[in-house]
């Protein structure tokens, strides 16, 4: 509803999800619903009931025993605090969720952790760095698919170390005004 730009209706479809969340007793679900009722809150200007919303997700967060999803939850409280304008506190819970994501002991699940959360708070972390811990790890497509977000520029030079060189070819062939034909990935926008 708030993509849609149904605002108070999205803030009152909110308050309901966090009550429902808090009947359930799931606190996995509970922290997830108050950061995305944070964000949603900070979208329609109550930006004071957002910060509240996302400081008690980050201390539901907290206490999630799954990495995984504790990662999820720290993950929506920061770009929640980011939204509020509430930046040190933004860096420091999305610190919190990196080093949760580090201690995944699935290669692949830490891997798209990471680039998960560099991917929704790009600009309050280091997301270059993020990337380059990521590609240490492995799988590189999850690494790959952060790339037009993270790093625009990086894409057409991706692109010509892996044409291989063929007498007669135009080098700049796969990779035109930053968009790589075959994998539709698309340098020119940056999502936020």
């Amino acid at each position: 509803m708030a993509r849609a730009g149904y605002w108070q209706e999205a803030v009152e479809l909110s308050r309901t999800a966090v009550d429902l969340a808090r009947e359930a007793g799931d606190p996995i679900w509970l922290a997830r619903t108050l950061a995305t009722t944070a964000e949603v809150l900070t979208h329609d200007g109550h930006h004071e009931q957002a910060v509240g919303f996302a400081q008690a997700a980050a201390e539901l967060a907290r206490t999630l025993k799954d990495p995984g999803r504790r990662v999820t939850a720290l993950t929506g409280v920061a770009r929640a605090l980011r939204r509020a304008g509430c930046r040190d506190q933004a860096e420091g819970v999305g610190r919190e969720a990196v080093n949760a994501a580090r201690t995944l002991k699935d290669p692949g699940q830490r891997v798209k952790a990471l680039t998960s959360t560099v991917r929704k708070c790009w600009d309050i972390l280091d997301g270059r760095v993020l990337l380059a811990e990521a590609l240490d790890i492995g799988p590189l497509q999850e690494v790959v698919a952060c790339l037009p977000d993270i790093a625009p520029e990086t894409v057409e030079l991706l692109a010509r170390l892996m044409t291989p060189e063929r007498p007669g070819a135009d080098p700049g062939h796969t990779a035109k005004a930053g968009q790589r034909q075959d994998t539709g990935l698309d340098t020119t926008t940056r999502r936020r």
